[in-house]
């Protein structure tokens, strides 16, 4: 069983690695200048397009009036009767 001054280094120390991490993550509520040149990393900077799909790398859906086919339609709608039954009697 550990005493209570190794129960206080032990949480002492997790509080800096806490703190560690929150500063690494950019979660640290005092954003210092000495806090960020601890650590040693500088800030990243990440741009990003305005379109991240160009119009010839588009999907074109040239089919607007695509039927589901019969079979389907059918499964569809005897699925969402028996979840309605099954919603009511249970």
């Amino acid at each position: 069983m550990l005493s209570t001054e190794d129960l206080e280094r032990l949480i002492t120390t997790k509080r800096r690695e806490i703190e560690q991490e929150k500063i690494q993550l950019g979660l640290s509520e005092h954003n210092d200048v000495d806090n960020k040149t601890c650590v040693g990393e500088e800030e990243k900077k990440v741009e990003f397009r305005q379109r991240a799909l160009s119009e010839s790398n588009a999907i074109q859906n040239t089919n607007k009036n695509e039927d589901i086919p019969p079979d389907l339609e059918r499964y569809i709608r005897v699925s969402i009767i028996f979840i309605y039954i099954y919603i009511y009697i249970f």
